[in-house]
């Protein structure tokens, strides 16, 4: 059923309400009191059925609002990939986009992205950290330039603030 069968349904109830006030008033005016006891039941009965209707409307928005938000959900749950201790979301030409925190989809379904914090020179690798976790993902500088996930550009600039940043801490992690 759907919300154009329920508001039909509605405007119907709300003429037989009509027709039965009609029908009252002419069994008042002809003074038929058994009449008029059975007329004025059946308006209640048209009533409660109003207000069924009515909640019934409310709820099936309720529930196509939820079945609009699980589709999205289960559609970006498929586009999920996990690598490198993080998830990545597939991208239409078969590259990813990324990276995001592995514990927020793992424990709430959210993808968070992560941080950079870092480049490791010796491997050859990006260090992310998501804001509420000290693990860190370590993504191979080859992946994040093949998938296009920062311009060689941003890859030389990160590396270079890296370095400063890692000399800057006597060499200690990230």
């Amino acid at each position: 059923m759907d919300i154009n069968a329920i508001a039909g349904a509605a405007a119907a109830a709300s003429h037989v309400a009509t027709l039965v006030k009609g029908v009252t008033v002419s069994l008042k005016a002809s003074g038929k009191a058994e009449a008029l006891g059975a007329v004025i039941e059946l308006q209640e009965a048209v009533m409660d059925l109003q207000q069924r209707q009515f909640e019934l409307g409310e709820k099936y928005r309720e529930l196509a609002s939820e079945n609009e938000e699980l589709k999205r959900a289960l559609k970006e749950q498929g586009d999920v990939d996990y690598k490198f201790q993080c998830y990545w979301r597939k991208r239409a030409g078969g590259t990813f986009d990324g990276p995001f925190s592995a514990e927020r989809w793992d424990t709430e379904r959210k993808l968070v992205r992560l941080d950079l914090v870092g480049h490791r020179e010796d491997v050859d690798e990006f260090v992310f950290r998501c804001r509420n976790s000290d693990e860190p993902a370590c993504v191979p500088t080859s992946f994040i330039r093949d998938n296009q996930i920062m311009a060689d550009e941003e890859i030389h600039l990160a590396i270079r603030r890296s370095r400063i940043i890692y000399s800057s801490k006597g060499g200690g992690s990230y």
